[in-house]
């Protein structure tokens, strides 16, 4: 027997065991007794059983670190391996958010695999497939921007999964070219993100589209990977009345303020957006001067 058929052998053993047929605790038992997770939050669970289900909506709001990118890695693996003919499509409003965060747990999650599966894909840069039927079968990361909107469009296969990293800051165009991939019946939407915007089709899933989605709600209260000197720090620099506060430690949408000029969401988009300066460019400073009480110089 050659190490390829060996692992379609160990494939399909873990198919007949882990597999659709194995109902909502399906992926739950793959996490814990393949990847070897010794402990799953509940709300984690939560997510697990819903795609073992068959939910095909599932949005996630999250404070800061609770651990939504590891269970979203778990996911895409499951798909990729469980589910033939498939295609797992995932994406962010960074290349930073995607591949130093999303696709490096993928790739982590995926070396705990027995090496006799690991070697029936291809792994590159930005996508993962079955060697022998890589255009039926893979998972790729493509980054989401206005300008091309096209990330999650025209994905059609028995099994689809999207999924959408930092949600609440894809661009509305991303959604928009995603209706027809997220239309069939056997297409699975994963949307998780820190609530960072109060409007957008992330908004919507928890609020006027809240009765089509499985929505899950995480605050720092339901992880024990948040640490209290994480929220105490938090709570001491912005005020427990803070956008800060309810977004990072609750995992709540922030306020909008009748009396603020920069809402919360273009704040924190302006702090992670990637800008590439050409050469020769002249660089301008801008200084926003200090006046009374405890306010700082800004340069």
């Amino acid at each position: 027997m050659t190490a390829n058929e060996h692992g379609v052998n160990v494939l399909l053993d873990f198919v007949r065991e882990y597999g659709p047929q194995a109902g909502e605790r399906g992926p739950e038992r793959f996490v814990t007794e393949v990847l070897g997770v010794k402990k799953i939050d509940p709300w984690q669970l939560e997510v697990l059983r819903a795609y073992g289900r068959g939910e095909r909506r599932i949005s996630i709001r999250s404070c800061h670190g609770p651990g939504k990118t590891a269970v979203t890695a778990w996911l895409i693996l499951y798909q990729l391996l469980f589910w033939f003919p498939q295609k797992t499509i995932a994406t962010a409003p960074t290349r930073g958010q995607l591949f130093d965060a999303l696709f490096a747990e993928v790739m982590g999650w995926f070396q705990m695999l027995p090496i006799s599966l690991q070697n029936l894909y291809d792994c590159k840069t930005d996508r993962i497939a079955l060697k022998s039927s890589p255009s039926k079968s893979f998972f790729s990361a493509r980054t989401a921007r206005r300008e091309s909107p096209e990330a999650l469009q025209g994905v059609h296969s028995h099994k689809v999964l999207l999924v959408a990293d930092e949600a609440s800051g894809v661009d509305e165009k991303i959604f928009e070219a995603a209706v027809g991939s997220m239309s069939g019946e056997e297409a699975t939407t994963l949307l998780c993100s820190n609530p960072t915007k109060t409007s957008g089709f992330f908004f919507d899933t928890h609020h006027k589209l809240k009765d089509m989605w499985f929505t899950v709600h995480v605050g720092a209260k339901d992880s024990p990977r948040v640490t209290d000197d994480f929220c105490v720090d938090v709570a001491r620099r912005y005020g427990e009345d803070s956008n800060a506060y309810r977004v990072r430690v609750l995992g709540d949408f922030p306020k909008a303020d009748d009396d603020t000029m920069i809402p919360f969401y273009l704040v924190e988009a302006a702090a992670l957006r990637q800008i590439d300066v050409p050469e020769g460019q002249k660089v301008v400073w801008g200084l926003d001067v200090a006046r009374f009480g405890d306010d700082v110089s800004c340069l």
